[in-house]
């Protein structure tokens, strides 16, 4: 009769203990898959996100073009002299602005595309060889008045 309580409480025990396993087993489980869970929502929040950002930088350069003449006149600004001396706004010519500008041209359909994309090329080459003509072209497109230019710096 012992004998057979011992039995029965190691089967017991054995049953008791696969159980606390089986259960934490599920429970590990339960909190892995949770885990993975949150991860993946993290990843598709961090993409939507991207997306986002992508679409504000893009939409950021949708513009007129009225606005790019504006830009790219205080851009050669700082290779002429004016006629009165007087200048309206300067923006250093560089590759960071040059892109800035080319990227706005690009992804806008400008009826001046073409020629203001040339214009900054030339710039980008440091060839501002046209840059009292380029000036006075961009100049006359913002309704002229003072500051044509008359020759280079």
């Amino acid at each position: 009769m012992k004998k057979g309580l011992i039995i029965g409480g190691i089967i017991t025990v054995l049953i008791v203990g696969l159980g606390f396993g089986a259960y934490f087993n599920i429970v590990n489980n339960i909190k892995k898959q949770k885990a993975l869970q949150i991860i993946q929502k993290a990843e598709e929040k961090k993409a939507n996100d991207e997306r986002v950002a992508k679409q504000a930088i893009k939409d950021s350069h949708i513009m007129d073009e009225r606005r790019v003449y504006i830009r790219m006149h205080a851009m050669i600004n700082t290779k002429i002299v004016s006629i009165d001396e007087r200048y309206i706004g300067l923006i250093s010519i560089n590759n960071g602005t040059c892109d800035d500008v080319l990227q706005i041209i690009k992804d806008n359909n400008y009826n001046d595309g073409d020629i203001l994309t040339s214009y900054i090329n030339s710039w980008i080459k440091k060839d501002f060889s046209n840059a009292v003509a380029e000036h006075n072209y961009i100049w006359e497109k913002l309704g002229g008045g003072e500051g044509k230019a008359i020759s280079l710096k």
